[in-house]
């Protein structure tokens, strides 16, 4: 008799061990990116030239929302924290020069909403 439990443990331990080897994979999943990296981003966002001369200066983070498309482009740029008017209008501006590499799920390119903090300082 204890020899049939024996057996049987073994056989549905065989059994369960084959169910987990056979479990779906893990989605893989990329992040966007920009092309360039950092050097790209620093070149698009420059300080406002409107306000370089001025005695008072605005420093701070603006924050950008905006959706990259599976081809790597932007669309429905959205200021959500703003600095004043010159900073949204380098932002926009910044953004549309940017080249992004698209998200993916398991190599399959995917759009998704983006968020992108710039600090700007004179």
């Amino acid at each position: 008799m204890k020899m049939n439990k024996y057996i049987i443990n073994i056989i549905c331990f065989g059994f369960c061990s084959l169910l987990f080897a056979n479990a779906p994979t893990i989605q893989e999943n990329e992040s966007p990116s920009i092309i360039g990296g950092s050097r790209s981003v620093k070149e698009a966002f420059q300080y406002p030239r409107l306000l370089m001369n001025q005695y008072s200066y605005i420093s701070g983070k603006s924050i950008a929302e905006f959706f990259i498309k599976t081809d790597g482009t932007v669309s429905d740029i959205k200021i959500i924290k703003s600095l004043g008017p010159a900073f949204d209008e380098v932002m926009v501006k910044g953004i549309n020069q940017l080249k992004f590499i698209p998200a993916s799920v398991n190599g399959q390119p995917i759009s998704v909403r983006y968020k992108l903090p710039i600090i700007f300082k004179k």
